[in-house]
């Protein structure tokens, strides 16, 4: 009975963490998109200086680090949930 609940208990955890997970991934797919639209809008107007590029290269980096957090928690909870 005591494993059971434990279990219970893992399996709750991980159904919360992957809901978080889904939402963050939400997030990032909408930060994708606003970032290639400020990329579209940048390459209509032909910036002249390249200061304009280095807040979005900023943004990408911040989202590539999500993203690479997001992947390795997708790839603990895949690992904790086979075992």
């Amino acid at each position: 009975m005591e494993h059971q609940c434990y279990q219970e208990a893992r399996i709750r955890a991980l159904e919360t963490e992957q809901a978080k997970t889904e939402v963050y991934y939400k997030n990032t797919q909408q930060d994708i998109e606003e970032i290639k639209e400020i990329l579209k809008q940048l390459q209509q107007q032909k910036p002249s200086n390249a200061a304009l590029w280095q807040p979005i290269i900023v943004e990408v980096v911040k989202l590539m680090t999500t993203i690479v957090l997001i992947l390795g928690t997708l790839a603990g909870a895949e690992k904790i949930l086979t075992r």
